[in-house]
């Protein structure tokens, strides 16, 4: 007997937006909220929210401004300063929704990111991990990104760096959960982590070609605590994509951590 059951609709209300929140000025806050309302459609919103780290009260703004739309929110509130991964992996396994949409206040929310991840979501209904392309600007300038877009592409990237910009990330949280979440150890490259995982782990990954956000460059690059999580990482998960690729990305990584922190940052601009 044919199945003629059409699948449900995935709508924003199968998505909550991630948003973790440590030490956050008020005017990034105030961005977001400026961006999202000029949207026809919202998802949840889960802020993941380090105890008394802002220097106002983040609760009643976020409440407050929530109420101007009448939109769906929570706070998980955390403490203890425990690092990014504990608060990701802590925010997803509460999240109720199917799909958990990653983003960093400071950087822009782009008006087509909902209907553009709806589309792709509805469209690939084998898709894991959706990324998508991303308008980089370092304050001054703004170019388009050139993320992979192919699996393929993907797995060779991963040789010189980290090829899928977090902020721009949705991924279907039961497969999330699947593989272990995000790593609660980690304070930095928790997203590398997860996408190593994900591939050893058979995930299907799809690219967005098209910005749906802009990400703004860290100014002064990377601190060397960054690289040396990068490359704990990579030892960890060796053999991921494969171990040609993983034998070249632990050697790059280990020749850019022995340069100068100057000319580190430099290259590190060069190739973001």
């Amino acid at each position: 007997m044919i199945n003629t059951h059409t699948p449900l609709r995935i709508t924003e209300a199968d998505v909550a937006i991630l948003i973790p929140v440590f030490s956050t000025p008020m005017k990034d806050l105030q961005k977001f909220f400026q961006q999202i309302l000029c949207l026809d459609t919202v998802p949840h919103i889960f802020f993941v929210y380090e105890e008394n780290s802002c220097n106002f009260d983040f609760a009643s703004m976020v409440k407050q401004c929530c109420m101007a739309k009448n939109l769906d929110y929570r706070i998980l509130t955390m403490n203890g300063r425990r690092g990014l991964g504990f608060a990701l992996n802590a925010a997803v396994a509460k999240i109720e929704q199917k799909f958990v949409m990653r983003h960093d206040l400071g950087d822009d929310f782009l008006e087509n990111r909902v209907d553009d991840v709806l589309q792709a979501l509805n469209s690939f209904s084998d898709v894991d991990i959706l990324y998508s392309q991303a308008l980089l600007s370092d304050g001054n300038s703004e170019k388009s990104s050139n993320y992979p877009r192919s699996e393929k592409a993907l797995q060779r990237a991963f040789v010189l760096g980290n090829p899928i910009c977090h902020p721009t990330v949705v991924f279907k949280r039961e497969a999330i959960l699947r593989i272990g979440n995000y790593k609660p150890s980690l304070r930095f490259c928790e997203d590398l982590d997860l996408w190593l995982r994900a591939i050893s782990a058979g995930l299907r990954f799809y690219c967005v070609d098209r910005e749906t956000i802009c990400y703004y460059l860290p100014v002064n690059g990377r601190v060397s605590s960054h690289w040396n999580a990068n490359l704990s990482v990579r030892l960890r998960n060796f053999g991921v994509p494969n171990f040609v690729y993983s034998v070249f990305g632990i050697v790059v990584v280990l020749a850019f951590i022995i340069l100068p922190e100057a000319l580190r940052n430099k290259v590190y601009k060069l190739v973001k």
